[in-house]
């Protein structure tokens, strides 16, 4: 009890401390040439910042270590960045997870025999932390190997309906079936279902709808080859492939000021026709 009380009056300090100087604290952490640069304290916030980190260090000494402590001081912020982007909600966040992991670590040291509770408190916090990385909603694993999957199939299927546009020479012939072997039968199935793409007695031919958005990814492909020709002064034999990865990538308000930034161009580094914008 002894110990709590003095934890508890030395909290008290700690938290006025990170109220009245939050603002001061965020950005000399963040930049400290710029807080430097505007006039505050410099000096005298460092030493506060240090101050209160040996503190905190000082006071979880008994219960955990130096190590262990430094653990927690570490663990629950970085857990809680995966989760949110702003200051205030990692900070609310960070406590509630170390709040989580001394709960947790403590009562797993207090029902279990030989087992120390600041190990365990550590190793409540990695497992958070492993659960934040693994599941959090947009720096997660599992959320960016779904997002990096969703890319793939964008770009298979873009890829599927442009050839489909040169080998219908732009929308205007029919393409045989049987031709169409460069391309996944899950792709053309999707391409169909999308209403780009139709079958006639064994070929397959764009709609008007497949015609335009076949001509939008050719255009775009061309755009960034005359883009990186004429205003990044690459080779035209090089630049197949880094247009080939961002014609995926650019959305119509970009193409268009592409377009305008360009002069409205014809041609292509190549002399291939750029197909015209259709609204």
């Amino acid at each position: 009890p002894a110990d709590l009380q003095f934890i508890a009056l030395c909290l008290i300090p700690m938290l006025a401390l990170l109220v009245l100087l939050h603002r001061g604290l965020q950005l000399y952490s963040f930049d400290p040439l710029y807080f430097k640069s505007i006039g505050f304290p410099e000096r005298l916030i460092r030493f506060v910042l240090s101050g209160m980190t040996v503190i905190m260090v000082t006071l979880g000494i008994q219960a955990m270590g130096v190590i262990l402590m430094a653990a927690l001081l570490i663990i629950p912020p970085a857990a809680a960045k995966f989760w949110v982007n702003r200051m205030r909600p990692l900070i609310v966040l960070s406590v509630i997870f170390g709040l989580l992991s001394s709960l947790f670590g403590t009562y797993a040291s207090f029902t279990a025999t030989h087992m120390p509770t600041g190990p365990w408190i550590v190793v409540i916090a990695s497992f958070i932390l492993f659960i934040s990385m693994l599941l959090a909603p947009q720096r997660g694993i599992l959320q960016r190997a779904g997002q990096q999957r969703k890319n793939r199939g964008v770009i298979q299927r873009e890829n599927g309906l442009k050839l489909m546009y040169h080998l219908s020479r732009g929308g205007k012939e029919s393409v045989s079936i049987k031709s169409l072997g460069e391309i996944h039968s899950k792709i053309i199935k999707y391409l169909v279902r999308q209403g780009w793409l139709e079958v006639q007695a064994g070929h397959m031919v764009l709609t008007d709808e497949g015609r335009k958005k076949g001509a939008s990814i050719v255009r775009k492909h061309r755009l960034w080859e005359l883009y990186l020709t004429s205003r990044l002064g690459l080779p035209a034999d090089h630049v197949h492939n880094e247009a080939e990865a961002l014609e995926h990538l650019i959305s119509p308000e970009l193409e268009r000021e592409l377009m305008e930034q360009l002069g409205h161009p014809t041609l292509d580094p190549h002399q291939q026709k750029i197909p015209p914008y259709e609204s």
